[in-house]
């Protein structure tokens, strides 16, 4: 896999990772309570996982971390 493609990648989860954080910031209570109240955090955390999964099957070097 060519080494655009992983960049993508990984511009693509930095972007959800750092929109997630900063609508939680707008809250003061937990994560999990956050993400009731904010459908959009929900999207951003599903897609930052997606892409690193994606990212996983071609990078060896992906973190297990997961939101």
């Amino acid at each position: 896999m060519s080494n655009q493609k992983i960049e993508n990648l990984k511009r693509q989860a930095e972007k959800h990772y750092v929109v997630y954080f900063k609508l939680a910031d707008n809250y003061s209570c937990g994560l999990s309570l956050a993400e009731h109240i904010s459908p959009e955090m929900i999207h951003h955390k599903t897609e930052f996982n997606r892409v690193m999964d994606e990212l996983a099957k071609i990078d060896p070097l992906t973190p297990d971390f997961r939101l």
